[in-house]
């Protein structure tokens, strides 16, 4: 999918890219928290969980149910790709730390616990640790080199923006954005419709059919009947709208991380097509903090906040619209994001393939990083 359809328009390195691609095994794209640093004491269990092949709301629900708690009561400090190996802190409240220890989920690892006087929460990170192996290099390997020595410090100079990459958006189906939309315009029967039916091609043909036949049928009831059940969530949406509860009960049965993503992606689509507006005007810029647009923004005439502005006007919504008043708990005040990121990468690179490694603070994404060094959209 072209990245444009996430509102990023631009690649802003000048050196040429190495091309490859990433994710060609688990192993190729490594993540570790760097997490804040939590006071031992009592009333809470806190672990690092190794994760493969698995989002991080799957890794939740599987612990909640192997430790017979409600999901809710695991918290978390970051979310996590699936398709990658991931290290990330997470905690549990009214379970002992053995019990923890002792957790047994294919694709699942406890690596450490540790007894805490309080939980992990969300944001609670400094930043995370990428190893990332890009293969299928064409280059020779002392062309990868020079170029890789030239895009390092490039980037180190002159930055990347600092972009929401395409996860964000949802990994095998980037659609919450348009979720999103829907919900700050108040249109929640379209935002459910839109989970539950707009599909992509990274889903099988059986997953897609049944998108395609509730789409045409609109009958909640029989779609539970077809729906594969490998399709949780969706299934959580189809039990309440079966029952007659409406859209908003809908998606309040949603995990309360999963619900509010909806809202947060289209404020990031929103920021990247601003960025990307504003770039494509700008040759070299010096770093700023830039509004991710919420109900509490209030827009300057600076020139970045004038593109803001114009992005919200063409997509027929205000700041005023991430105040959600029937759902209050989704509604966004909004936020300041680095407009630009500086990252020091280290690598080193053989015949067909490159090893990079480098650390981003918490909310960056390495996959814009790598975006500017493949100088292709990664998968």
């Amino acid at each position: 999918m072209d990245d444009s359809y996430f509102g990023i328009l631009l690649h802003w390195t000048r050196s040429a890219g190495i091309g490859g691609a990433i994710k060609q095994k688990l192993e190729d794209f490594v993540v570790e928290e760097v997490a804040d640093e939590i006071p031992a004491g009592k009333g809470y269990v806190a672990f690092l969980v190794e994760k493969r092949g698995l989002d991080t709301f799957e890794t939740i629900q599987k612990i909640s149910r192997a430790l017979r708690v409600n999901r809710r009561a695991i918290a978390y400090a970051g979310l996590k790709d699936r398709y990658a190996v991931t290290r990330q802190w997470m905690s549990v409240a009214g379970v002992s730390e053995a019990s923890v220890q002792q957790l047994d989920i294919p694709g699942v690892a406890i690596l450490k616990t540790k007894s805490v006087e309080d939980g992990v929460h969300l944001g609670g990170l400094v930043g995370n640790r990428f190893t990332v192996t890009i293969r299928g290099i064409t280059l020779g390997e002392k062309e990868t080199n020079v170029r890789l020595s030239g895009l390092v410090d490039e980037i180190a100079e002159r930055g990347v923006p600092n972009f929401f990459g395409p996860q964000r958006f949802g990994q095998n189906r980037p659609i919450t954005h348009a979720v999103g939309k829907k919900i700050i315009q108040g249109d929640f029967d379209g935002a459910v419709f839109n989970y539950l039916t707009l599909d992509a091609e990274g889903e099988t043909a059986n997953v897609r059919e049944a998108r395609r036949r509730l789409s045409e049928e609109k009958d909640f009831k029989s779609a539970l009947g077809y729906f594969p059940r490998g399709l949780t969530y969706e299934r959580m949406l189809l039990t309440v709208l079966s029952d007659g509860d409406g859209s908003i009960k809908a998606l309040r049965a949603l995990p309360a991380g999963l619900n509010r993503l909806f809202v947060d992606a289209y404020q990031s689509y929103l920021f990247n097509l601003s960025l990307s507006r504003f770039l494509q005007n700008n040759d070299s810029v010096e770093n700023f903090p830039a509004p991710v647009v919420g109900y509490k923004t209030l827009l300057s005439s600076k020139e970045f906040d004038v593109v803001v502005a114009g992005v919200l006007e063409a997509e027929g919504v205000s700041e005023e619209n991430f105040f959600i008043p029937r759902v209050p708990e989704l509604s966004a005040k909004g936020t300041l994001r680095s407009a630009m990121i500086y990252p020091n990468i280290a690598f080193s690179a053989s015949q067909g393939s490159a090893k990079l490694t480098f650390e981003l603070k918490k909310g960056s994404y390495a996959t814009v990083v790598l975006r500017e060094i493949m100088n292709i959209v990664p998968p």
